[in-house]
């Protein structure tokens, strides 16, 4: 099992420094649909390995809700904002990158101090301090709602591998959960281009002379 745990959080980590540096919408969207997957190795794995058959359910409906469903609504409510950006924040991208690298590499050491799993959940901790940088180095509103839908995804794979013990309907409660984030991300995203289309740009230009 751990070979194959190993696998699937290298994957979350490697996407989680990917969704930091990328430059449109849709490839955030591609790098959340990996994230997905690797989400549901693991769950697929405690099925197996665990002996909980209820956990392939747990895998499906993560296929569905994160690779189909999420990403659906944001890409519906995200169309008028597909400009590509690079990356924006007080630092740039290669200060993001450094601080990035550094932080995985302390997570990895952190993982190793005794916890179970130790570098896998490392890297989940690398991968959850990412996020973290990438929701404070970066001030595009589709960035940031794919970082925090990110981050949800994160801790949930952190969640499955630290608590083996995890009861199947708490990781379904957990995917709703992340469902009904997506929504009200969504609408928080509708309401910034609602306001952003009412600004009447005239009166600006009358007092900036």
């Amino acid at each position: 099992m751990s070979t194959w745990l190993l696998l699937a959080v290298t994957l979350l980590w490697m996407t989680a420094v990917a969704m930091m540096i990328v430059k449109t919408p849709h490839t955030m969207a591609v790098m959340y649909r990996i994230q997905a997957v690797a989400e549901a190795g693991v769950a697929s794995l405690l099925a197996i390995f665990g002996h909980r058959p209820a956990f392939w359910s747990v895998a499906a409906l993560i296929i569905v809700l994160k690779i189909f469903v999420i990403p659906g609504v944001m890409n519906r409510w995200l169309k008028s904002m597909r400009r590509a950006y690079g990356t924006h924040g007080p630092a740039g991208m290669s200060a993001l990158l450094m601080l990035a690298l550094l932080l995985s590499a302390g997570g990895i050491v952190v993982g190793r101090l005794g916890l179970p799993y130790p570098l896998p959940m490392g890297l989940v901790l690398a991968a959850m301090l990412v996020t973290f940088v990438q929701l404070s180095g970066r001030y595009e509103v589709w960035s940031l709602l794919w970082g925090i839908l990110s981050l949800e995804t994160v801790m949930d794979v952190g969640a499955l591998t630290w608590g083996t013990s995890i009861p199947a309907i708490g990781e379904v409660g957990i995917d709703v959960t992340g469902l009904a984030l997506a929504l009200v991300l969504a609408y928080v995203a509708a309401e910034v281009r609602r306001v952003k289309h009412s600004l009447d740009v005239r009166d600006l230009e009358e007092l900036i002379g």
